[in-house]
């Protein structure tokens, strides 16, 4: 009676923790562990680890090559946009047709274009030289805010500077005038108010206080306005003219003031006074006078 053959026994080689089954899968058909019961169990298993690290590095490479792939394309669309607006710059520049836009120059920039009134500094000259009496003796005035006072004071000086002759008082007629006078219509100083200084309804309260020192007095006779004068030295401060600043219809003079030194014919400085102008209807307005003395 023959002896059964026994069957060997193959012993199953499981393979955990591997990233890749199918991979493995190929690994373990490659190995033929019932025909080759000789083959080690080390070596079996350092071939294993040898094609489990061929697969993990392949599948680092394929990342490596999927990352500069897709950098590529990034880096071809910027260069792409980039050439499409260096297309557009160039056109926009060198070849677009530009459109002609219709407009008045003109009405679009008058705010900006100055007007030319045609002042001359000459006419400038003569205007202060024909008011000095007005210029060199009131200091400080604003046409935005007149006062009684400043009306009196340009009365005084629009009467005293006219082309009017000086009268020898009458005291028994008049018992306000001092020694000599000078006298002017009011409608006609109403005439000087409107021409210099632009003001069309003119309406001053003389003071009537007097004291015996005054040297001079400004009042109103019915329907005169006299300026009265006591005998006295009478000497102002010598104005040269610095600059004459021309901007359209304004006119700003600027004037040095000096003092002459007593008993000499040399001046000191003292300070410098701002004459302001408005050119109105051809004529020239007192606008402002500013004075700094030092």
């Amino acid at each position: 009676m023959s002896k059964k053959r026994k069957k060997k026994k193959v012993k199953k080689v499981i393979i955990n923790n591997t990233k890749d089954t199918k991979e493995t899968k190929k690994i373990l058909d490659g190995v033929d562990l019932v025909n080759k019961d000789d083959l080690n169990k080390t070596e079996i298993k350092k071939n294993l680890n040898f094609k489990i690290e061929k697969i993990e590095e392949k599948s680092k490479i394929n990342l490596n090559e999927h990352i500069q792939t897709v950098i590529s394309i990034l880096f071809t669309i910027i260069i792409f946009i980039a050439l499409i607006l260096l297309i557009m710059v160039l056109y926009n520049n060198y070849f677009k047709k530009e459109e002609k836009i219709e407009c008045d120059e003109l009405e679009v920039c008058k705010s900006y274009i100055k007007k030319d009134y045609g002042i001359k500094e000459e006419e400038v000259s003569n205007f202060i030289k024909n008011l000095r009496g007005i210029i060199y003796n009131i200091d400080n005035f604003d046409n935005k805010i007149v006062e009684n006072t400043d009306l009196l004071n340009f009365a005084t000086y629009f009467i005293w500077g006219s082309e009017g002759e000086y009268l020898i008082c009458d005291h028994n007629t008049d018992s306000n005038c001092l020694v000599s006078k000078k006298e002017m219509e009011f409608p006609e100083l109403k005439g000087y108010f409107q021409k210099y200084l632009d003001i069309k309804d003119v309406k001053i309260d003389f003071n009537s206080n007097f004291q015996e020192e005054d040297k001079t007095r400004i009042y109103q006779l019915d329907n005169k306005v006299i300026v009265s004068f006591k005998e006295f030295e009478y000497e102002t401060l010598k104005h040269d003219i610095v600059d004459i600043r021309i901007d359209e219809d304004k006119v700003s003079i600027i004037f040095a003031l000096s003092k002459r030194i007593s008993g000499s014919d040399f001046y000191s400085y003292t300070g410098y006074k701002n004459l302001e102008l408005k050119y109105n209807d051809k004529r020239f307005i007192i606008d402002n006078i500013e004075t700094s003395l030092s």
